[in-house]
C-alpha cells in the first residue's frame, strides 16, 4: 500500500509580460511620457528582495558574538 499523499499537477505559469507593456503610455506631454515609461521599466520590481548571497567571511566571523 502506498501511504504518500497525492501530489498536485505542476503549475502552468503564464508568459512573463514586461510591466511597461501592460500600460499604454501614449497621450500627454513628451517629458511626462518619458518619465512614466522610465518609472514603469525601472521601478516595477522595486520591492522584490535581492538574490541570496553567501555571507562574507567577516559576517561569519562576527555572527557568533553576543
Amino acid at each position: 500500500m502506498n501511504h504518500t499523499p497525492k501530489q498536485s499537477a505542476p503549475v502552468r505559469r503564464p508568459e512573463i509580460i514586461p510591466p511597461h507593456a501592460g500600460v499604454e503610455v501614449a497621450y500627454g506631454a513628451a517629458p511626462d511620457l518619458v518619465r512614466f515609461r522610465l518609472y514603469l521599466i525601472h521601478g516595477a520590481n522595486f520591492n522584490d528582495p535581492p538574490g541570496w548571497r553567501f555571507p562574507s567571511y567577516e559576517a561569519l566571523k562576527t555572527s557568533g558574538r553576543s
